[in-house]
């Protein structure tokens, strides 16, 4: 009688956890396929803003849960060939290339036990700030320099044609033919005020090989791109050729192929960066994953805070946007971290929690001239697709 019953519960009993494995299974295979119709219903999406926008190609990847839950291209990066863009394929990042820089900075200095705010001439060989009255008693600090209130002029680099004669870096940095930009000089008391400056990343370009002895694309691999394992990311002047096949061509807005590009970069640490969308989410997520506390990082907890910490501007940490919300707005406080970029032909934008593991990369080939200044439309497109992944994936402030 006892084994009889025991024998039915126990038939009961898988006949339950049997019921309970097929709804657990159907509860997954319908969440997979809610987020897979929710992800196809985004992509469309894409394609038919990048239409609206004239956008020739785009590049996006989304992160959750500190991993790339996707990543995709869109459109193409030579339109003529209707070659598309592939998650392999490199842009160009534009001002997305300082974050990357002032990584490497906080890196290179806690190695070599500098302080960022010593005076920025002790630190620098082959050129030198030149002095004036505004430095006599507030020395250029790498500090302000990375937090854009160093005095530095405020230009941006325009870039040079595949065929000119390329100055030096120190003709650069002094104005002097063949550049095409003015010398970097300090034009107001450093730390007195906020001023988004590019030229300022050139100091901080000089200060980095200076102090390794080695050019820019070097120093920049062995800091941050090899440790971080962004394998298909260069800081090179002219790409190597295993990567010269996919790259994204730039275009003007018009549609048109921007001739006599893309264009060279010798401010490197202020916009010379070649990327995909997902090396920068490795770079996002090593930050977030040094945020969480993570062992055996590349970055440590610390490095990171003080990247994060803002200076003169509430908005602005040591060389990266900070106190943002889930849509990349300004915030006075704000819990999101990260940075657009434009340069010739292209745009981008990356941008990362700083809890959760969320974050979004879109690189896209299409934009006006820097010499532009109007406004430049294929933002919108940057900026309602953030809005679009964020809610999609159901972001917090």
């Amino acid at each position: 009688m006892f084994s009889s019953i025991l024998i039915r519960n126990t038939k009961n009993l898988k006949n339950l956890l049997l019921i309970m494995l097929a709804s657990l299974s159907l509860t997954a295979c319908n969440d997979h396929s809610t987020k897979k119709e929710a992800q196809l219903k985004l992509q469309k999406w894409i394609i038919n803003n990048m239409q609206k926008y004239h956008i020739v190609g785009a590049s996006v990847a989304v992160i959750k849960d500190y991993h790339i839950v996707w990543s995709k291209g869109f459109g193409y990066r030579n339109k003529a060939l209707q070659e598309p863009v592939t998650t392999q394929t490199l842009f160009n990042a534009a001002s997305i290339s300082k974050p990357i820089t002032a990584i490497a900075v906080l890196l290179a200095f806690h190695d070599i036990h500098l302080s960022l705010n010593a005076n920025i001439n002790t630190l620098l060989t082959q050129w030198k700030i030149p002095p004036n009255p505004y430095t006599r008693n507030h020395p250029v600090t790498m500090s302000l320099l990375l937090e854009h209130s160093a005095g530095i002029t405020g230009f941006r680099c325009k870039g040079y044609i595949p065929t000119a004669k390329l100055p030096s870096f120190i003709q650069v940095l002094n104005g002097k033919s063949p550049a095409n930009t003015p010398p970097v000089t300090v034009n107001w008391q450093p730390g007195s005020k906020y001023m988004y400056s590019p030229a300022g990343y050139m100091i901080i370009q000089a200060v980095l090989m200076d102090t390794y002895h080695q050019s820019f694309p070097v120093v920049m691999n062995n800091l941050v791109l090899s440790p971080l394992g962004m394998t298909r990311s260069t800081f090179g002047l002219r790409l190597p050729e295993k990567y010269l096949k996919n790259i994204a061509l730039p275009y003007l807005p018009s549609g048109k192929r921007m001739p006599n590009a893309p264009l060279i970069f010798m401010a490197q640490a202020a916009g010379g960066l070649w990327t995909t969308p997902n090396d920068l989410a490795k770079f996002i997520i090593a930050i977030q994953y040094a945020l969480a506390g993570q062992p055996n990082t590349v970055l440590s907890k610390q490095l990171v805070r003080t990247l994060l910490t803002p200076g003169i501007s509430n908005n602005m940490g040591k060389g990266i946007e900070v106190n943002l919300n889930r849509y990349g707005q300004e915030k006075k406080i704000g819990t999101y971290f990260g940075h657009s970029g434009w340069n010739s032909g292209y745009l981008g934008l990356i941008l990362g929690s700083e809890s959760g593991g969320n974050g979004v990369v879109i690189l896209i080939n299409t934009a006006p001239y820097m010499t532009f200044k109007g406004q430049v439309t294929q933002n919108n497109f940057i900026k309602d697709l953030v809005i679009q992944i964020a809610n999609e994936q159901h972001w917090r402030d």
